[in-house]
């Protein structure tokens, strides 16, 4: 795995300790969570909108309990398998996380170089880290392949992934507003009306244009933001902005009074109206993301605003609710005095129902920054910034498909744990023969002690043995010999009977005239 930063890295029994380095500053990225990580795709890293080609991971499970500052810090650069695929990293791109959880497909994008090698929809998918090609998506009436980017985007259950609006790449004066009912000029547009692409790659019809779509709007337009609300079965579409009738350059930004809507019920496009006391300001460049509990609720944050030139929103973080249709304003969003959330041309990452990421993007005209914001949206209509992340969802990290460095320090952290444990059961095994040995030892003196009691010829009966022997007194002739046995000549009376135990000795001297112990042959005189 190619990393672009220093790496340290340190071989212990559990495993591999590494150092992350500092994401490159960005935006206009493409990001998702993928496999319990956020993933990050392209964007631009200079104020003149020079492209990066690079996949920037974090990995918020493993670095849970860190604070934001910390985990700017714990980016991944990473290379990908393209699977022998020209695979371009753009600006702008449409982007869907698929259902999976796994994998994202982008589409277009700005600064998309043409040529046939290059696929305009790929999708990648984080637990192969590969790449695959799905079907581009080409002029229904020319037939002619189209590159597009700021076109809206959202995942439709059933259906697949819906686009609109947005701006082509490439000059073709085939495609003009007079296709679009506006005027003459040529200008370049995207989707014209609600296309799909259908996520069955086996499907004979991968990308088609829904129909019927009553009441659509043809006008050019882009830099919209869209969600897909599953309990009334209507895409929202918030902010962005149209072309003026008959005019390449001149523009109007759509407000925040009303909001285009198509249902997918009855196929119709209409405006729903909003309340509240604040509304936002018209901008581009924001997020919308569904939130809390519920998912009742949409997170608008950021965008730039027209004041009088681009820059970032003071109106930075609303919450719009979608039964009651009501905007609320959130402007108290500050960990300390010299921290300034706003921004515009970030992510929005909903790494669960309670949280929601806000990474990279331009804090000015003039600024890009890599801070990462931690929002709580556990109640959206008290938003709260969170100053660290904790996994409250206790991810299970075993299940995620582990990075190349992580597989060779658990391999490596295995192979020593297996003689730790072939060690500790050699020992055991020593340990236990000994205990057996002594166990038999015991038991086998224990067996002869038993035999003793059992068996009465091996007990001596000294009663017996005071009735058997017995002391007299003797006259002995011999020849200079102690044993009565050996004695030629002897008379002998008996004089006294006194008991004695056969091992006993006299303890007068012995004499040729004494008197002598009869006693036991194996004994001692």
């Amino acid at each position: 795995m190619k990393n672009i930063f220093s790496a340290t890295v340190f071989l212990t029994l559990t495993g591999v300790n590494y150092i992350f380095g500092q994401g490159i500053p960005r935006y206009d990225s493409a990001c998702g969570l993928l496999s319990n990580k956020i993933y990050c795709f392209g964007g631009k890293i200079t104020k003149d909108g020079n492209l990066d080609n690079s996949i920037n991971v974090l990995d918020i499970v493993a670095y849970s309990g860190s604070t934001a500052d910390e985990l700017k810090n714990k980016w991944q650069n990473i290379s990908s398998n393209m699977n022998g695929n020209n695979i371009q990293f753009t600006s702008h791109s449409q982007n869907v996380v698929l259902p999976d959880g796994k994998s994202m497909l982008l589409s277009g994008g700005e600064g998309f170089i043409d040529n046939s090698s290059a696929p305009i929809t790929r999708v990648y998918d984080s637990e192969s880290n590969s790449w695959s090609i799905y079907p581009e998506y080409t002029d229904p009436d020319s037939g002619r392949r189209r590159i597009i980017y700021r076109a809206a985007s959202v995942l439709v259950p059933y259906q697949g992934i819906g686009f609109i609006g947005g701006y082509e790449v490439l000059v073709n004066s085939s495609q003009t507003l007079s296709k679009a009912a506006e005027s003459n000029n040529v200008m370049h547009m995207g989707y014209d009306s609600l296309t799909f692409l259908n996520l069955n790659k086996s499907a004979d019809l991968s990308w088609f244009v829904y129909e019927p779509q009553y009441h659509l709007t043809k006008k050019i337009r882009g830099d919209k933001t869209s969600i897909f609300d599953i309990k009334s079965n209507r895409i929202f579409f918030f902010g962005g902005k149209y072309y003026n009738k008959g005019s390449e350059t001149q523009y109007t930004l759509r407000d925040f009074k009303d909001i285009e809507v198509f249902d997918m019920a009855n196929n119709n496009w209409t405006t729903q109206v909003t309340y509240g006391n604040v509304k936002p300001n018209p901008r581009l460049g924001h997020t919308t993301t569904i939130v809390g509990p519920e998912q009742r609720d949409v997170l608008l944050f950021g965008g730039a605003c027209e004041t009088p030139e681009y820059d970032s929103c003071s109106d930075y973080a609303f919450n719009f609710n979608l039964d009651t249709f009501g905007w609320k304003l959130h402007d108290h969003l500050r960990l300390n005095p010299i921290m300034f959330p706003k921004r515009y041309s970030h992510s929005a990452i909903a790494v669960n129902d309670n949280t929601v990421f806000i990474v990279f993007g331009l804090t000015s005209p003039y600024e890009i920054t890599d801070t990462i914001l931690i929002l709580n949206t556990t109640t959206p209509s008290q938003l709260t910034l969170m100053e660290n992340y904790t996994d409250v969802n206790n991810v299970n990290v075993s299940s995620k498909k582990p990075s190349t460095v992580a597989i060779i320090g658990i391999s490596i952290g295995s192979i020593v744990g297996i003689f730790i444990i072939l060690g500790m059961i050699v020992l055991w095994y020593r340990k236990k023969k000994k205990i057996d040995e002594k166990k038999r030892q015991l038991e086998i003196e224990e067996h002869e002690r038993q035999q003793r009691i059992d068996d009465p010829a091996n007990e001596v009966d000294w009663d017996d043995l005071d009735k058997r022997y017995f002391e007299m007194s003797s006259t002995i002739y011999h020849k200079k010999s102690y044993s009565p046995l050996l004695a030629s000549e002897a008379t002998t009376s008996l004089t006294a009977i006194l008991s004695q135990r056969p091992d006993a000795v006299d303890k007068n001297d012995i004499t040729t005239s004494s008197n002598y112990t009869v006693q036991k042959p194996d004994g001692g005189a």
